[in-house]
């Protein structure tokens, strides 16, 4: 799940600081990771909307995504994306959500992640090191996150085995120490999950297929919101499709809010799978854009009631694209 930073801004007092005199931060009392995560899961429903190349998986389409998917046995639960390169060939990426990220040994919510991305790692019920990936989606991450993390994965990527990748990461100057130290973390980390010494070679397959991926979303720039409104702009036959696109935006973070963990149980208990609405966007050809072109005059206020509303509307379709 998505974590929120504490953090506690103090204003100057010449007699020292005092309880009176702290205030806490937007990110500690508004809910931020939660609306980053909010956010993210649009992001990704709106590459499904328009059939997107979504990042990393970059030979693929999008076919479906998930959401909150320990009940389909992962551990990394936040999303999972599937992408397909063609008939029968499908990708997955599975990924947590962190508004904020530090690579430490010592760091619980670090430690859980990447003990979760492990696990699903050594699951070859669930993944493949020769087709799937993982993933921390980040708000924009930091210059040493994306630098030294993202280096030293960048480095086992370019390494041709466990042996190339320890040897690079021995010869001075080839990657940062910083790197270096963030391997030596992640060691420790998947250690305390084997009960035994992890070596880097061992840590090469698992690395990778770990990536960073920083996003703007919820953010002054949201240079990444107005990519993917530019898609949907661009996807829609709608009079005005800035318009369109606005609320299409806006209906799909209803969506992304409606599959939270309390929503969505039939009276039994079971799973629901909510229908991913679509106003005024035509997605596909054929059929499909025929019975979209027929809801183009659906009221355009966003918002969960009007989200709910044209998921009634829609029914069932006839390939699943998002599951709670």
């Amino acid at each position: 799940m998505s974590n929120d930073t504490n953090e506690i801004e103090s204003q100057p007092n010449p007699a020292g600081p005092s309880q009176e005199n702290r205030t806490a931060s937007p990110a500690s009392t508004g809910g931020a990771g939660t609306f980053f995560e909010q956010n993210v899961g649009a992001y990704w429903l709106a590459q499904l909307l328009v059939g997107g190349i979504p990042p990393i998986l970059i030979d693929c389409s999008v076919a479906e995504v998930h959401f909150q998917t320990e009940h389909l046995g992962w551990h990394t639960d936040d999303f999972l994306v599937v992408g397909q390169s063609g008939p029968g060939k499908l990708r997955k990426l599975a990924g947590q959500v962190k508004r904020t990220f530090t690579v430490s040994a010592i760091d619980e919510d670090c430690k859980n992640t990447v003990q979760d991305f492990w696990r699903d790692f050594k699951s070859p019920d669930r993944f493949s090191p020769l087709s799937d990936r993982l993933a921390v989606v980040t708000q924009r991450g930091t210059n040493t996150l994306l630098e030294h993390f993202s280096g030293l994965l960048d480095c086992s990527r370019a390494a041709n085995d466990g042996g190339d990748f320890e040897h690079r990461l021995a010869t001075a100057g080839f990657i940062s120490a910083k790197a270096v130290h963030y391997c030596e973390e992640i060691r420790t980390i998947v250690g305390e999950v084997e009960q035994r010494a992890v070596s880097a070679a061992e840590l090469w397959p698992f690395l990778r297929v770990l990536h960073v991926l920083s996003l703007d979303l919820g953010s002054a720039t949201r240079q990444t919101e107005a990519t993917i409104k530019s898609l949907l702009a661009h996807t829609t036959t709608a009079p005005d499709p800035i318009d369109a696109a606005t609320n299409s935006w806006n209906a799909l973070l209803a969506v992304v809010d409606d599959t939270k963990p309390d929503c969505g149980d039939d009276a039994g208990g079971n799973q629901q799978s909510p229908v991913l609405p679509l106003p005024v966007h035509a997605y596909s050809v054929g059929e499909q854009k025929a019975k979209c072109q027929a809801h183009r005059n659906y009221p355009t206020t966003a918002g969960t009631s009007a989200a709910r509303k044209f998921v009634a509307q829609w029914g069932a379709r006839q390939k699943p694209v998002l599951t709670k």
